[in-house]
C-alpha cells in the first residue's frame, strides 16, 4: 500500500539525516581528540574499545578506597589547615594573660682570661697548677628560672572570644565541605550502580529486541506480516541499542570518575 511506501521512504529519510549528523559529530570529535593528545588536525587517532570490566558495578574495595579519599580531597584539606591555624591563634590569645617560665643554663670555665692554659692567679697561688687545676676550680654551670606575667589586659577576654568564634566558623566550614564530599562520593556510587543495572538490562532488551526482529522478517518474508510491524520491530531494536550505548558510556564514566576521586 502507499502508506507503507511512504512510512518506508520517511524512516529511511530520517535514518540518513542521523547519519549525517553522527558523520559530522564525529569530524569535529576527531579533531578535537587529535589536538588534545597533541596531533595535526587532520591526523586520525584510533580509540580502542574500553575492557568490559569498565562496565562492571562498584565493588566493596571501590568504595572502600573512595570513602579513605575523603580526608584528601582539596577542600576538606583546606578546611582541615584553616581549623589548625585557628586552634594555634586561639592558644596564643588565651597565653596572652598567662604565666611564662624561662629556663636558662650555663657551663663554662669561670673567669675573663681565657687566652691561657692556666690564669695568672691561679699560677700565683700554685705554681705547679695545671690545666686540670683549673678545670678543677673554674669550670661549673648555673640553671636559673625565670617567671613572669603580663600586666592584666582587658582585651585579652574578647580577643580570646573572637578566636574561639573563628574556630567554630573553620570547624563548620570543615564538616560542611567533609558533608559535601560524602554527599557526592554516595551520588558516584548510586549513579554507578544505577548504570551498572541498566546496562545489564539494556543487553536483555536488546537480545529480545533481536529476536523479535528477526521474528518480523521472517513473518514478513511469508506474507505474514505487513511492512509498518516490521518497521516497529526495526525500530523497538534500535532503541535498544541506544540504551545500551547511553547506560554503557554512563557506567564507564561513573568508573573513570572514581579513579579519578581516589
Amino acid at each position: 500500500p502507499r502508506s507503507d511506501a511512504v512510512r518506508a521512504q520517511l524512516q529511511r529519510d530520517d535514518l540518513e539525516s542521523e547519519v549525517l549528523t553522527s558523520a559530522a559529530e564525529r569530524d569535529a570529535l576527531a579533531r578535537e581528540l587529535a589536538q588534545l593528545v597533541g596531533r595535526a588536525p587532520g591526523e586520525r587517532v584510533y580509540v580502542l574499545e574500553p575492557e568490559a570490566s569498565l562496565e562492571f558495578m562498584p565493588t566493596a574495595d571501590d568504595s572502600l578506597a573512595l570513602a579513605e579519599a575523603l580526608a584528601r580531597a582539596p577542600e576538606v584539606s583546606t578546611a582541615s589547615a584553616e581549623v589548625a591555624k585557628s586552634r594555634v591563634a586561639l592558644a596564643e590569645a588565651r597565653a596572652k594573660n598567662a604565666w611564662h617560665v624561662d629556663l636558662a643554663a650555663d657551663a663554662g670555665l669561670w673567669g675573663a682570661d681565657l687566652t691561657k692554659w692556666v690564669p695568672d692567679d691561679l699560677r700565683q697561688e700554685d705554681p705547679g697548677a695545671t690545666f686540670g687545676d683549673r678545670l678543677q676550680r673554674d669550670l661549673g654551670a648555673s640553671i636559673s628560672l625565670q617567671f613572669k606575667k603580663p600586666l592584666f589586659d582587658a582585651t585579652t577576654g574578647f580577643a580570646v572570644q573572637a578566636e574561639q568564634a573563628r574556630l567554630r566558623a573553620a570547624e563548620l566550614r570543615q564538616s560542611a565541605a567533609l558533608a559535601d564530599r560524602r554527599r557526592e562520593m554516595l551520588d558516584l556510587l548510586t549513579r554507578w550502580r544505577t548504570a551498572a543495572a541498566r546496562a545489564d538490562l539494556a543487553r536483555v532488551s536488546l537480545g529480545r529486541a533481536s529476536d523479535n526482529l528477526t521474528r518480523m522478517r521472517s513473518l514478513y518474508a511469508g506474507g505474514a506480516s505487513s511492512l509498518l510491524e516490521l518497521l516497529d520491530a526495526l525500530q523497538q531494536w534500535d532503541d535498544a541499542r541506544d540504551r545500551l550505548a547511553d547506560a554503557r558510556s554512563d557506567a564507564r564514566l561513573a568508573h573513570w570518575e572514581g579513579e579519578i576521586r581516589r
